[in-house]
């Protein structure tokens, strides 16, 4: 009989120390998987800001692009008053023939367009002022430009 109790209090003893062993593991597990609420509380979710930098899809290596006008190309052929304000019409006598026009102080080109990086005003009526870039040329009402 006493063989049998010997046995018994080692089987209890073994399953109390396997309970204790799981109990421990689930403590464990609990304490690491479970954030703080200091860490919950600063996790916030990056947010890409577009606006701020350069295109990650565009490739850095690419060649220059030409504009497609350059200001030489044009000749002034006319200036309109329209509701208080002017619209100079300018023809491109190098390349493809297309009229622009000046509203306001951007260039629009073709279907309405704008033409992109030429800006421009309207200085007085036989005067205007095209800028691209660094550049900035006066073009006159019925004078002649030769920039060849």
């Amino acid at each position: 009989m006493t063989i049998m109790r010997t046995g018994n209090r080692n089987e209890a003893r073994r399953r109390w120390r396997w309970a204790a062993w799981v109990l421990s593991a689930i403590m464990l597990l609990c304490c690491f998987t479970v954030p703080l609420a200091s860490e919950a509380e600063q996790a916030v979710p990056y947010l890409y800001k577009s606006w701020d930098v350069r295109d990650p899809f565009v490739v850095l290596l690419a060649t220059k692009v030409k504009p497609e006008l350059l200001i030489h190309e044009l000749t002034l052929t006319g200036i309109i008053g329209i509701g208080g304000g002017k619209v100079a019409i300018f023809k491109r006598y190098k390349g493809p023939k297309q009229t622009y026009q000046l509203r306001g102080a951007r260039l629009y080109g073709k279907d309405g367009k704008v033409v992109s990086a030429i800006r421009g005003k309207v200085l007085d009526a036989k005067t205007v002022l095209l800028i691209q870039g660094d550049e900035e040329i006066p073009f006159k009402l019925g004078g002649t430009h030769n920039f060849d």
